[in-house]
């Protein structure tokens, strides 16, 4: 049985994330923060309050996980795109709010209609990802929204595909789970 490590970060949609991945067949361990890492099998950054070095342990965690499958959501893809080098932006709130997403249609994305919505609930956007960091998805104004990690396993979502704001969340989900396998 794949076994991970689900890192919360003061969150309630964690739970949310927790019970769809226990709910898929994986063997869930959540934890405010570990830098043990060799008992898992893959690892989601959950989502969470402030910035990436507000949370010191996690992107040391990050620094250490290697080349295993990794997904960030929200606070979680901010975390794997500063430990690549990108910036963040300063945009408008986005608490519980719904927009549009076009994407590629590649990775974790497959499958999923152009054009989604999804649920946003964060104030900090991506800035211009460098290499090895690769744009999948963005919104109406271009803002990056879902990307993934060139030779890496590595998956980051700037929405909840656990939020009932976001569609085809089943397909989403499915998607994110057959990629940590």
């Amino acid at each position: 049985m794949t076994r991970l490590l689900l890192v919360d970060h003061n969150d309630s949609f964690t739970q949310n994330v927790f019970a769809w991945l226990e709910d898929s067949g994986f063997d869930v361990v959540s934890a405010a923060s570990t830098l043990e890492v060799e008992p898992f099998d893959g690892l989601v950054l959950g989502p969470g309050p402030g910035r990436p070095e507000d949370w010191p342990e996690s992107m040391q965690l990050l620094a250490r996980w290697g080349k295993r499958p990794l997904l960030g959501i929200c606070l979680g893809c901010q975390m794997i795109a500063t430990h690549f080098g990108a910036t963040l932006t300063m945009g408008r709130p986005c608490h519980g709010e719904a927009v549009r997403m076009t994407h590629k249609g590649i990775g974790i994305l497959q499958g999923i209609e152009e054009r989604v919505r999804v649920g946003r609930y964060n104030s900090l956007g991506l800035g211009e990802l460098p290499p090895p960091l690769e744009v999948w998805g963005w919104d109406s104004e271009g803002h990056p929204l879902a990307l993934g990690v060139e030779g890496r396993p590595w998956y980051g979502l700037l929405f909840h595909p656990d939020s009932f704001l976001s569609d085809n969340t089943s397909r989403i989900v499915e998607n994110i789970f057959s990629s940590l396998l």
